[in-house]
């Protein structure tokens, strides 16, 4: 194909872009303007999309897209030009756009993002390189962050008085019962169910902010040339959250929205029918669940619709940010959900890059960044999140994400039955097999315990450096496998099931149970472990600790079981010829003798000490 013959097919575009744009339809007069405008390019745009991009088929599919776009830019650009559009004028058209176009409005930033790589490297751009770079960035934000396939999410299984515990822990928490409490019998609230300005202090103040109400007369203070959601990012505003949670300041609000974490909260309260909001008052729903007297079975279902509402109602209300709001929605859903897995999302890919000294003129990139971790710092302070090296989510809220960020939005979260020994303590024999002579060791535990912390609780035991692979796996033919990412299955087995997802109290059950723990898949330790004792928790003792044993814990690559009573048989024996190297190499001093029958509680229980 050709300039001539790709003008030829589409000599006017209202012929081909969209139905409002027929030989018959009245076309307006921006409409107008742009074909003429538009029409000088089109010989050269349709040669060069050949090259670069695709069909002629494509290429009218898109310049259907970019004539749209144009027409929206006329609308209200104060000259009719197309090569040198203004990324203020960008800031309402892309707004307009969003509301328009939905879930397409990626597939508009991509077309028109072609048209202006079209201008760029035809040098057919006439205004400033400024605003190309804006523009450019703006409607080419979809490629700007890479969208990792997302991983599955496995609900783990977590005891009831686990998860209680952790929910209890949370901010969120002592803020929403604080709240709660302060509202008591009732407060007054607007016409759109927010608190009144005379009642912001008291109510912020519960969730740990310091913020007051204006004078019903202020004016709002105006923020010059700022793009829509990123106003509390612009040096000198009083908007947002940093103004609202300076340390040492108050902060003078015109809504109880304006202070994000007052708002996060009494919003997830009422979400979760926790808040009752009437006509003019607000007041606690009766039997909420996070009284005093609620039982532990009414307080996790609480606290269970409070974190799922919190997370909704802020997912609604990211996706609502004019411009910007898909984008951040789906870095929100990238995020959060890498935060549920073993890989979460580093917390580079989030912190801008350049630019830090907020006086300086900020570029869209940078504030958008600086919006998304904001973002995440306002969940951080609720407990949603933790944010170091990485952004990762607790255990108890990957149900909660999970739902969020479904195909469903409705959907309810399925949180996993905990087995019935999840609350008891377990006593277990762990034997280390084929040893002479016996080495074992008798261990109190946690049911609830997933199979990654029974590792590391036996490694302790026996003073393993956990420097090898490892894996759990059920006895008898064709029993289970527990592993973790680490171990490589062989073509011939079952794929084995990630052992941080499942509980002890789920793979033993019944009082002489077993099952076997492989460490150094070359020295083959073989561990067999038996569940003597179930036991209530109260009368266990103090978890997990050692009631008893026997045999020297054996050092790490020594062969297994026959390499460790050769290697302890030589080092007590002057006249074998490895007694000098192995005596270095065990560090016994003139006149030691390694005893493998020795063997000290205390000791385990000191190791065991650092895990209760």
């Amino acid at each position: 194909m050709n300039g001539t013959s790709g003008t030829q097919q589409s000599p006017h575009l209202g012929t081909r872009l969209g139905a409002s744009t027929g030989p018959r339809a009245v076309l307006s007069p921006a409409a107008l303007e742009v074909d003429q405008l538009l029409a000088p390019l089109l010989p050269r745009f349709l040669e060069w999309f050949e090259v670069s991009c695709g069909s002629d088929e494509d290429a009218l599919d898109c310049l259907e897209t970019i004539r749209l776009v144009l027409v929206e830019f006329r609308e209200v650009a104060a000259k009719p030009s197309i090569t040198a559009l203004t990324s203020e004028d960008a800031v309402a058209v892309l707004g307009k756009l969003e509301a328009e176009s939905g879930d397409d409005i990626f597939q508009v930033l991509e077309d028109f993002h072609l048209y202006l790589e079209f201008l760029g490297q035809n040098e057919l751009w006439t205004g400033t390189q400024d605003d190309f770079n804006d523009l450019d960035y703006l409607f080419g934000i979809g490629d700007e962050v890479p969208m990792p396939e997302l991983p599955e999410i496995t609900i783990p299984v977590i005891p009831r008085s686990a998860e209680l515990a952790a929910f209890d822990a949370m901010p969120l928490l002592r803020h929403a019962t604080a709240l709660l409490e302060w509202i008591d019998t009732g407060k007054p609230v607007t016409a759109t169910g927010t608190l009144k300005l005379g009642d912001i202090e008291a109510a912020a103040a519960c969730v740990g902010v310091a913020a007051r109400g204006a004078g019903a007369t202020k004016k709002p203070r105006k923020t010059e040339d700022v793009l829509p959601g990123f106003e509390s990012l612009m040096p000198g505003t009083d908007q947002g959250s940093e103004a609202a949670e300076a340390p040492g300041t108050v902060a003078t609000v015109r809504s109880m929205n304006e202070v994000p974490l007052l708002g996060m909260v009494w919003h997830g309260l009422v979400a979760a029918g926790l808040l009752k909001v009437r006509a003019t008052t607000a007041a606690p729903a009766k039997g909420h669940g996070l009284g005093p007297d609620a039982t532990d079975r009414e307080r996790l279902d609480a606290c269970r619709k409070l974190a799922l509402c919190v997370l909704r109602t802020r997912a609604e209300s990211v996706m609502a940010t004019p411009m910007t709001g898909p984008l951040l929605w789906m870095v929100n859903k990238t995020a959060l959900t890498m935060g549920c897995s073993t890989e979460p999302l580093p917390i580079d890919m989030l912190a801008p890059e350049g630019e830090t000294e907020p006086e300086e003129e900020l570029s869209v990139e940078y504030l958008l960044a600086r919006t998304a971790l904001d973002q995440f710092r306002e969940l951080m302070v609720l407990g949603f999140v933790e944010l170091d090296t990485h952004v990762r989510v607790p255990e108890h809220l990957w149900a909660a994400v999970k739902a969020v960020f479904s195909d469903d939005p409705d959907q309810t979260p399925v949180y996993p039955q905990a087995p019935a020994n999840a609350e008891k303590a377990y006593e277990h024999k762990v034997m280390i097999q084929h040893s002479s002579p016996p080495i074992w060791r008798r261990l109190r535990v946690p049911a609830g315990i997933p199979l990654d912390e029974f590792h590391h609780l036996i490694q302790a035991s026996f003073d393993w450096d956990n420097s090898h692979l490892h894996l759990f796996r059920k006895p008898g033919k064709g029993g289970t496998f527990y592993s973790n990412e680490y171990v490589e299955t062989v073509p011939w087995e079952e794929a084995h099931i990630d052992e941080s997802t499942v509980l002890l109290a789920q793979v033993l059950q019944n009082e002489k149970e077993s099952l076997f723990y492989e460490y150094d898949f070359g020295d083959n330790w073989q561990h067999r472990i038996t569940l003597e004792k179930i036991l209530e928790t109260q009368d266990a003792g103090p978890l997990p600790s050692c009631t008893g044993g026997r045999g020297m814990a054996p050092a790490d690559d020594t062969g297994g079981p026959w390499g460790w009573a050769s290697k302890v048989e030589a080092s007590n024996d002057p006249a074998h010829p490895d007694y000098e190297w192995l005596r270095q190499w065990f560090g016994l001093e003139d006149g030691d003798v390694l005893d493998p029958k020795a063997f000290d509680k205390r000791d385990v229980n000191t190791a065991l000490k650092n895990f209760r």
